[in-house]
């Protein structure tokens, strides 16, 4: 009862005193702090570029240039 629901943005707002769009905001930041991060590491395990560009196309739908 106390705890949003997952994917209720309103709810989460309410319950951080921030509008939705301040939470939205929020979300997208973490999001692609998470991707640079998880990216990084993935490059760091890699063995050559190619490796890392099929590991990033893999595991996370992305085309990377570097």
């Amino acid at each position: 009862e106390g705890n949003p629901r997952v994917g209720d943005v309103g709810a989460v707002a309410a319950s951080l005193a921030l509008s939705p769009s301040q939470v939205t905001n929020h979300l997208h930041l973490a999001r692609r702090r998470f991707r640079e991060a998880a990216l990084a590491s993935l490059r760091a395990m890699s063995a050559s570029d190619a490796e890392y560009r099929a590991e990033a196309r893999e595991l996370f739908g992305v085309e990377v240039s570097e």
